[in-house]
């Protein structure tokens, strides 16, 4: 007879010689067991504490603490890219639809119209400098910390 334990609720289970290596259901939880090959009475409290998963290591930590804010990252330089595109795009677009118009008449120069007044571009220039700035400050930020964390 093989006498061996439930690994889940460790009652004491006996089985014949020929059910080595066959899976038994425990009579108390149902918990579906392996009838181990050796005579080897296993403690229960070891058999216990293999089934529990491992602790996450602190290296594992840093290193899944750092490929979050390596993708944090790129989404914040990719969405500083973009505000800072979209507003470049919409001011050529709203100058060039503007153009066309003071073309037509023959009276357009650079420099001239509502949406290339000096006060608003320099307003747009001075926005999208922000966004510049601010998106490199996080950029940097980000990769401090980063990097901090992988020693």
């Amino acid at each position: 007879m093989i006498d061996f334990a439930c690994p889940r609720c460790a009652e004491r289970m006996e089985a014949p010689d020929q059910l080595a290596g066959d899976v038994v259901a425990c009579p108390i939880c149902q918990q579906q067991v392996i009838v181990p090959t050796s005579h080897v009475v296993e403690d229960p409290a070891a058999a216990i504490l293999a089934a529990l998963p491992k602790p996450r290591s602190a290296e594992s930590r840093r290193w899944s603490r750092s490929k979050v804010l390596t993708v944090t990252l790129i989404l914040w330089t990719a969405a500083c890219g973009l505000k800072i595109g979209w507003h470049t795009m919409k001011f050529d677009l709203d100058v060039a639809s503007l153009s066309e118009e003071y073309r037509l008449y023959g009276i357009y120069r650079p420099g001239d119209g509502p949406l290339e007044s000096s006060a608003l571009a320099n307003r747009d220039a001075r926005t999208r400098t922000l966004y510049v700035w601010l998106g490199v400050a996080v950029t940097l930020f980000i990769a401090a910390v980063a990097t901090s964390n992988r020693r």
